[in-house]
Formats: C-alpha cells, sequence, structure tokens
C-alpha cells in the first residue's frame, strides 16, 4: 500500500474521452463539444481516422480500419498512464 506521501505527489488521472468523428469529417468535428467535455473535468482525445483530416492514410474503410486506428490512441494513452 502506497503511502498518502506518494499517493499526492502523482498526478492526478482524469478520465478520458476519446472523441471519432464521423465519416467524411475530422478531429475538429469535437470542438462544439469541448467546453462541456472539459469542465465535466475530463480530458478529451480527437485524432483523425486514417484517411480522414490531416491523416496520412488515403483510405477510408467505414469501420474496419477504423477499429484499428482507435487501438492504437487507446493503447497510446495506456502507455502514458495519466488518463484512467
Amino acid at each position: 500500500q502506497r503511502s498518502q506521501q506518494q499517493q499526492q505527489q502523482q498526478p492526478k488521472q482524469l478520465p478520458c474521452v476519446i472523441y471519432m468523428h464521423g465519416n467524411s469529417s475530422c478531429r475538429l468535428e469535437v470542438l462544439p463539444q469541448l467546453t462541456h467535455l472539459l469542465a465535466m473535468g475530463t480530458s478529451v482525445v480527437a485524432f483523425d481516422f486514417c484517411g480522414s483530416g490531416h491523416s496520412q492514410g488515403q483510405h477510408v474503410s467505414l469501420g474496419y480500419f477504423e477499429a484499428q486506428d482507435l487501438q492504437t490512441v487507446v493503447q497510446h494513452l495506456r502507455q502514458q498512464q495519466t488518463v484512467s
């Protein structure tokens, strides 16, 4: 069990909303929701799926490869250990 001092020294892990944009859109779609989400004390991650926005991909698969994009984001966030 960690001491109280150790717990206070570690930054608090905020809940995280991973915002996934719709078809033919991009990560900027999250902007109208940001004020509300941040006011709730959450962190927000928005990204462009492959083939959308500023991503390097050229093809949209309507879900198949986008699931891999999401898994990559989740894996990155877990490795950072800054969000819950």
